[in-house]
């Protein structure tokens, strides 16, 4: 199964949810055979793809840099989170674009997406993942954009226009319950 990763870049102190959590939750996820796609960046992503990446899971990360030096460098985003980095390789977009353009194939490859906190790029991700009729799963505990998302999607939405599936669970043990029971 393929899951990708949508969450904040930088650790917010007033989450629910410490590094730690996150750490075990992406040495979990190896464990039981889940490839993660993530943003290749710091926060959440890093925190559950160095964990996945410890324990010998794939964790194949979408920069929105042309090249290992532009990823270091410009974009100031770390390298051990992930197993394999997919580099966004169109020159003629702009240095913000990117960031929003290397979300599109990661949640296209994905099968389901899970939302941990966020801010702006978590909401766009959740958004495409929605558009994309895919099943959103947001863990309410992490709060941010996740949980901004769920209680607008609640309010907001009519039957299922796109085909997707959101749910919502309360914490990262429900999630495991629930990847775990999830059938691709």
């Amino acid at each position: 199964m393929k899951v990708a990763l949508a969450g904040i870049s930088k650790l917010s102190k007033v989450s629910a949810i410490d590094a730690q959590t996150y750490f075990e939750f992406g040495q979990w996820c190896a464990k039981q055979g889940i490839d993660l796609l993530t943003g290749a960046c710091g926060g959440v992503p890093y925190e559950v793809g160095k964990g996945a990446v410890s324990a010998g899971g794939r964790v194949i990360g979408f920069s929105p840099a042309t090249d290992k030096e532009l990823h270091v460098k410009h974009y100031d985003h770390p390298l051990d989170c992930c197993s394999e980095i997919i580099y966004y390789k169109d020159d003629d977009a702009s240095m913000n674009s990117r960031f929003i353009l290397r979300s599109i194939p990661m949640i296209e490859m994905a099968d389901l997406l899970v939302s941990l906190d966020g801010s702006w790029g978590t909401m766009y991700e959740l958004i495409i993942a929605l558009l994309n009729g895919k099943t959103i799963v947001v863990v309410e505990e992490s709060g941010g954009a996740s949980q901004l998302f769920l209680n607008n999607y609640e309010e907001l939405h009519s039957p299922a226009h796109y085909g997707e599936t959101v749910i919502g669970v309360k914490t990262i043990e429900d999630l495991k319950d629930f990847l775990s029971d999830y059938k691709v």
